[in-house]
Order: C-alpha cells, then structure tokens, then sequence
C-alpha cells in the first residue's frame, strides 16, 4: 500500500474540489494536516500581543439580570455546551454533530470531553473578557493620537466579522475586522478611539509608534 503525504502548503493549494476528493480518498491524513495546521496557528498566536479590546458593553440595567450572561456570548456557548454534556451523562441525545476529526483535533476520545473542553474554553474566553479595560477618553494629545492612529491604519487585515462593533463611548458603529502590525494584533476601530476619543492604547510602547 502506497503512503500518501502531504504538506500543509500541497493542501491550502487546492481547490474546493480537489480537498473534498484528498478528504474522501485520505481521512487519516487529512487529520494529521488538520492538526498539523492547528499546532502551527498556536504558535503563531502564542507570539502576538493584542492590544485595544475593550471590555463588553452591558445591555442591561436590571439589578437582577446575570449581565455576563447578557453581555458576553460565549457565556452562553459555555451553558450550551454544558447542557449537552448534561445530557449526554443522561443517556439524552444532542441534537449537535460531532465528527471523528472533531475530537482527533481537540485530543478528546468522546462527544462528553468534547463539550466539556468547549464550555470550559468558553467560560475562560468571557472572563477575559470582563478582564479587559474600559476606554479611557482624552487621555492623548491630539498630535500623539494622530500619529498613533496612522501606525494602527497601516496595520494588515488578518480577520474580518460579518457585524460590526459599536463605539464604547459614542455608540457608533466601528469596525468589523482584526488587523495585525509588528506583532501586535488589534480591532480595526482602535483607530476611532484614537483619533476621535484620544484614548491612550496600554501596552503599546510609545517608541514603536512615535
């Protein structure tokens, strides 16, 4: 029997038809590629420093309102998620499919550790998030700000949204896409805050923009 092996580079070359017949033909390898290219995005993260994310706005001024759970999304993944583990352990079927290269990727041997791993990582993702600062306006001068929001223009689109964000502090809708620039990784309306609200960018040293 011939061994197939393919490089990440042979795969991303082809076309939709050509990875659909390589996924018919060679699962096995495909989810090593798979995992391959999963290890690689790791280390590349591990190596970028995000800057200017903001922490979620809250929806409601409802005393008794879990605001979490209202603000950040992935608390509500987390429950999702811990519902189908809830239901697996008793004996309830998941209305989510789950595939083989699902759990191969995620180092998990069933769908239960599966959802496990999601909720947890989703709960970790929304504590993050009510980690993260507030915008502090008027915090730059006008020229700093200037110079600081050219730099981040010049930064390179690496993920784009399907919505956009809102301000923090004028409710305007602010950009739907991640830029990165010399290792930093930033939303592309940081350049709003910037420009319009003069907010200073902690993290960011001064001579790598000035």
């Amino acid at each position: 029997m011939t061994t197939i092996h393919f490089t990440l580079e042979q795969a991303r070359a082809m076309s939709a038809r050509e990875l659909r017949r390589f996924s018919d033909e060679h699962p096995d390898e495909l989810a090593r590629l798979l995992q391959e290219s999963a290890e690689q995005e790791r280390t590349r993260e591990a190596t970028i420093t995000r800057l200017g994310y903001w922490r979620p706005l809250d929806p409601s001024c409802d005393p008794t309102c879990d605001l979490r759970l209202l603000a950040a999304p992935d608390y509500s993944d987390a429950l999702e998620y811990e519902g189908y583990v809830e239901a697996l352990r008793a004996g309830r079927s998941s209305s989510r499919y789950v595939s083989e290269t699902d759990l191969q990727l995620a180092g998990v041997a069933s769908r239960e550790e599966y959802f496990a791993l999601l909720a947890a990582r989703a709960r970790a993702r929304a504590d993050a998030d009510f980690a993260l600062p507030i915008p502090q306006p008027g915090t730059l001068d006008p020229e700093s700000a200037e110079r600081l929001a050219s730099w981040l223009e010049a930064g390179r689109e690496v993920t784009a949204y399907r919505g956009s964000a809102r301000c923090r502090i004028c409710g305007t809708l602010n950009g739907a896409a991640d830029l990165e620039r010399d290792g930093y990784r930033y939303p592309s309306g940081l350049v709003h805050y910037v420009r319009e609200h003069l907010c200073n960018i902690h993290g960011l040293p001064r001579e790598v923009w000035d």
